[in-house]
């Protein structure tokens, strides 16, 4: 295997472990952790970790440097600012339109590296026990970005989620439960989040249906195709960038 090759799969294992532990603090702080502030921060070191494995890996996918620069910019961003925002600056008033803007910047990250990660998986050369990591881990990030989704929207209608539920991280815990739930189809009582809610987790499991039916299909591709049409990408490239 190419250096280039296992530094991906490095990354993607780094990127799949931090998923399972934001997940298991997640859906478990409620009530392990009895601090809200507690859980807060937490919260938000398993996210600076997460977005820096992110920016880590979309390094693997492009030459332009633009692209993990404006993405380590972004996750800086949105760390430093809700750590000082949420200590020093909060406000009622505004506070939660202020952490939905901070959301919104992490679901672009993560939207960006997920898609580059996709083309990568669905185009890159076929091995099947390379792209075993990158499978697990993009379909975990699938249901991590989709509760961030629903999180953000719970911020800006704070009964999304119901009236029980406040946009707090608690709120981002039960985001996660209703995205997981819905991709994984062991489904879940929808009966009090709101319509676009669950319309969102409608999109999600369409997501990741279609997800696992374009996976399957490009593991079963003969080899013999598959190098044809890198092939024939490649030398379509080529043809692109000569000079007139």
């Amino acid at each position: 295997m190419s250096l280039a090759g296992e530094e991906k799969r490095k990354d993607y294992r780094n990127v799949l472990a931090c998923q399972s532990v934001l997940l298991v603090l997640s859906l478990f702080a409620d009530d392990w952790v009895g601090s809200a502030t507690l859980a807060f921060h937490l919260f938000l070191l398993c996210s600076a970790v997460y977005l820096a494995l992110l920016w880590d890996l979309s390094r693997n996918f492009t030459f332009k440097r633009w692209i993990p620069r404006h993405l380590a910019v972004l996750s800086w961003t949105v760390v430093l600012g809700a750590a000082l925002y949420n200590n020093l600056l909060w406000t009622p008033g505004r506070g939660l339109t202020v952490n939905a803007g901070f959301h919104a910047l992490s679901i672009y990250v993560q939207v960006f590296v997920l898609w580059l990660g996709l083309r990568d998986l669905l185009q890159g050369s076929r091995a099947a026990k390379d792209k075993l990591w990158a499978a697990a881990g993009l379909y975990l990030m699938i249901g991590i970005t989709g509760a961030e989704v629903i999180h953000f929207l719970h911020l800006l209608a704070p009964t999304t989620l119901g009236p029980e539920v406040a946009p707090d991280t608690r709120g981002f815990h039960e985001a996660l439960y209703f995205s997981f739930g819905t991709l994984t189809g062991s489904g879940g009582d929808l009966g009090a989040v709101s319509h676009a809610c669950r319309n969102l987790l409608m999109l999600e499991a369409l997501i990741g249906q279609l997800y696992l039916v374009l996976l399957i299909s490009r593991l079963l591709l003969p080899a013999s195709e598959v190098a044809a049409a890198e092939r024939e990408e490649a030398a379509s490239g080529a043809g692109e960038g000569s000079p007139a």
